[in-house]
């Protein structure tokens, strides 16, 4: 994030921007981390009933969450050995402790594309064509309802786990 100001040429109003960079990143930061929640808890509001939306897609903006916190959790200073000298493991275990939080946003962000793709594109546009096939020739169910009707077919289908 350090390279990422650097080429941006910004408006000079009196303000030192390149002692600023750190604190524009973080509140740029945090500012999509707040809206990604606003917009899954609005989600999770607006559709109550599992058909309409699986709560348990919540699972990946939970372990995201524990991530930010678990990287954010570690200096620089501890990384490179300056200040964490004590503790049970020292220097290495703030290495461990950072990657295993990059390990967890990672694994998230990849969990969440595969719900993405999943179970909205790949599946809504099958669902979609297969209805086109089944009624002959006509055109998509633009009811206010479709969504929830698909996904209902789809969770139906669905293996259950024991």
């Amino acid at each position: 994030m350090a390279g990422l100001l650097d080429g941006l040429r910004l408006p000079d109003c009196g303000l030192d921007w390149a002692d600023k960079r750190n604190s524009i990143a973080s509140v740029s930061a945090g500012v999509l981390f707040f809206s990604g929640w606003w917009v899954i808890i609005d989600t999770a509001v607006m559709y109550l009933r599992p058909e309409e939306f699986a709560h348990a897609y919540h699972t990946c903006g939970v372990l995201s969450t524990v991530a930010f916190f678990m990287v954010n959790a570690v200096s620089n200073a501890q990384v490179r050995g300056e200040v964490y000298s004590d503790g049970c493991m020292g220097r290495t275990g703030a290495r461990i402790w950072m990657f295993v939080g990059f390990m967890m946003a990672f694994g998230s962000l990849i969990a969440s594309m595969w719900i993405l793709f999943g179970a909205y594109v790949v599946y809504m546009a099958w669902s979609s064509n297969s209805a086109e096939v089944r009624s002959s020739g006509s055109s998509k169910d633009t009811s206010a309802g479709a969504p929830a009707k698909l996904m209902t077919s789809w969770l139906k289908e669905w293996p259950e786990v024991e």
